[in-house]
């Protein structure tokens, strides 16, 4: 696995798909229930914090090239602090893999699998990423690749197919009396784009190093446009006050599309299969991501990374399955959301100082 690399655009495909998950169901909903007709605008600031954060961070994956975070921080910050510092990230790549798993189990039993349940889902969607987890990072990163285009080419007909319905009046009026709800909302909007930082286990991989590191920053405005663009259509088809109590607004969007022929009178499960490999993908790398992390936490040599494989099999369904309700999955799954400013513009920031200063002490010695 160490001698494997990857290319420039496998680069750029694991970043768009390390943040472009299952998020893209729920965003509509989840920003206008905090800003109204405004949330499109706070996805755009969160959209510019999103790369606020990600600059210094890969100048810290920079300063070490040929290690991924879990390494870094560890040996920047100690044996015994080191994994203080690691904890939080631990705890959050596998809450956030669990809860979105779930996630998208509870969407597809909704619109597309209803009498299926749900456990079914989870467990063979976890085991499936296993065996890709399994094999090593260029695998990875060749399936991802054939992956890419159908979940990028589902989203453009969706958005090109429901401009059909838009009401433009409906995104209006523009701030009028809330600016001080959209400027609440950066945060919330940020963490949607949780798993900017996934690219931290996968940049030492990269063939070449300075066009990978451009090649993310491109790709991190992938899921940016696409969630401000779902947002904005999503209010100007359902309008504001419906999308507080619509769920998963994107699949009711595809739902909402008609044609005069009954080729496609269900195109909401037409879309939900195609997503699934968008889920699958963010799925992959967080599973990916966990594996790093609990293997360093424990030291545990690289030849038994199959038994930490494994343990993720049984891990990750039980926090899928352990919330009762869908309502304490949303909960859930918001609450996890909020470790990564903690992450973001906490953990990172000190990693960062720590390790600059390292390094220049180190020069001058």
């Amino acid at each position: 696995m160490e001698n494997e690399k990857l290319t420039t655009s496998q680069i750029f495909v694991i970043t768009v798909f390390s943040i472009l998950g299952v998020d893209v169901l729920v965003v509509p909903h989840n920003m206008v229930t905090l800003v109204d007709q405004d949330a499109w605008i706070s996805l755009i600031l969160g959209g510019l914090l999103l790369y606020i954060g990600a600059i210094p961070f890969l100048y810290l994956l920079n300063l070490y090239p040929d290690k991924d975070l879990p390494q870094i921080i560890l040996q920047v910050a100690g044996k015994w602090l080191g994994r203080i510092l690691l904890l939080p990230i631990i705890i959050f790549v596998v809450m956030y893999a669990g809860m979105s798993t779930r996630l998208f189990a509870q969407a597809l039993k909704l619109f597309l699998v209803d009498k299926t349940p749900i456990w079914i889902m989870v467990i063979l969607l976890v085991i499936v990423a296993a065996y890709v987890v399994y094999k090593d990072v260029h695998t990875m990163g060749a399936v991802l690749d054939i992956l890419f285009p159908i979940s990028i080419v589902t989203l453009i007909i969706l958005i090109v197919l429901s401009l059909q319905n838009i009401e433009p009046d409906r995104i209006k009026p523009i701030l009028f009396r809330n600016t001080k709800n959209v400027l609440k909302a950066i945060i919330p909007g940020f963490y949607h784009f949780a798993g900017f930082g996934a690219i931290s286990y996968f940049l030492r991989y990269a063939a070449n190093r300075k066009s990978a590191c451009k090649s993310y920053l491109l790709g991190l405005g992938v899921p940016v446009f696409f969630y401000v663009v779902t947002t904005v259509i999503c209010i100007m088809v359902f309008g504001a006050p419906p999308l507080k109590v619509i769920v998963y607004p994107t699949l009711n969007l595809s739902k909402s599309i008609e044609f005069e022929a009954a080729i496609l009178d269900r195109l909401e499960s037409f879309m939900a299969v195609f997503w699934i490999s968008l889920v699958f993908s963010s799925l992959v790398l967080f599973y990916y991501s966990s594996v790093r992390n609990f293997s360093e936490f424990f030291s545990i040599p690289g030849k038994y990374t199959k038994y930490v494989i494994l343990a993720h099999i049984l891990m990750l369904p039980i926090i899928a399955l352990l919330p009762p309700s869908s309502l304490y999955v949303f909960e859930l799954h918001d609450k996890v959301k909020y470790m990564e400013v903690l992450i973001g513009f906490g953990i990172f920031p000190i990693v960062t100082v720590w390790a600059a200063i390292k390094k220049k002490r180190g020069m001058q010695q």
